[in-house]
């Protein structure tokens, strides 16, 4: 009896442990299952994660993209290089020019000089001749001699008027206006002084200065040659005329004087000659050569 019991409590507690343990198990299969399902969400959440922080890495070192940098910062090294190079060439480019000028500046002044030099020698020289060639004119007798000598001296003024360097030579075919722009001061004493080359005898010219006078306005103060003896006159325009019959033509006239007769009946004045103007032959169109100045 005893064992019989005894085995009959060992049952009992035995059954009672199985399934308490069963109750367990049963428990861990249901409670948890919320636990569960949250983890697996996590994890996959985790996962994505990791995804998007592998395919940012792999885009970084992605050869394109270095690449592209590489290539960005080769561009910003050679903008550099190439700019210090454009800075560094501009600034020798810069010094070479001024050297270059200070040359050129020590030439020139080198050749003005030389010229004045010259110029003085000249001017020296001819007053010498002319000096010289007055006292034979003062000491011939014969009247033949005494006009070789007169027309020889006044080539010699002439050539001592055409000496300096204020000589313009301008060249012109046919009766089209040529102007040119002068900008000259007029006084009591100004003159027009002009050499013409014609190519022969009875070839036409006309010579004409643009003149500013005390009312502003523009007056043409015209020498032509060659095609009448009357001259020609209006409000605006003065000039004479001859026939010369020679192929060199001087005219040495005073301008104050010349303006006045042309235009006496205004009250006005020359203040500047503001342009040269130079007309040809409208037949014989060969070149006409003008070789003038205005002395102050």
């Amino acid at each position: 009896m005893p064992f019989v019991m005894l085995m009959t409590k060992v049952c009992a507690q035995s059954e009672i442990r199985t399934n308490d343990t069963l109750h367990s198990i049963e428990a861990k299969d249901t409670l948890p299952s919320d636990l569960y399902l949250s983890d697996k969400q996590t994890i996959k959440h985790y996962q994505e994660i990791l995804e998007k922080t592998n395919n940012q890495l792999s885009l970084w070192m992605n050869p394109y993209a270095i690449f592209i940098a590489s290539l960005g910062v080769l561009f910003t090294i050679l903008a550099i290089v190439v700019a210090f190079t454009i800075y560094r060439q501009g600034k020798e480019y810069k010094n070479l020019i001024n050297e270059s000028i200070k040359k050129h500046k020590i030439a020139l002044d080198k050749l003005i000089t030389e010229n004045k030099l010259q110029l003085e020698n000249s001017k020296a020289n001819l007053d010498r001749m002319i000096e010289e060639y007055q006292l034979k004119l003062d000491s011939a007798e014969d009247k033949a001699k005494k006009a070789h000598i007169l027309s020889f001296l006044r080539k010699l003024e002439e050539q001592k008027e055409f000496i300096d360097t204020k000589i313009r030579e301008q060249k012109h075919s046919g009766s089209d206006k040529k102007d040119f722009l002068e900008r000259t001061p007029i006084k009591n004493n100004t003159r027009f002084y002009v050499k013409i080359k014609l190519n022969s005898p009875v070839q036409a010219f006309t010579i004409y200065m643009g003149i500013i006078a005390s009312d502003e306005k523009l007056y043409w103060l015209g020498f032509s040659g060659n095609t009448k003896s009357k001259p020609f006159k209006n409000q605006e325009e003065f000039t004479q005329h001859k026939i010369y019959n020679s192929e060199e033509i001087i005219i040495n006239e005073n301008i104050m004087d010349n303006f006045r007769k042309g235009f006496s009946s205004i009250d006005i004045h020359p203040k500047l000659v503001e342009k040269i103007r130079v007309r040809g032959d409208s037949m014989d169109l060969r070149e006409i050569i003008f070789n003038y100045k205005i002395i102050i």
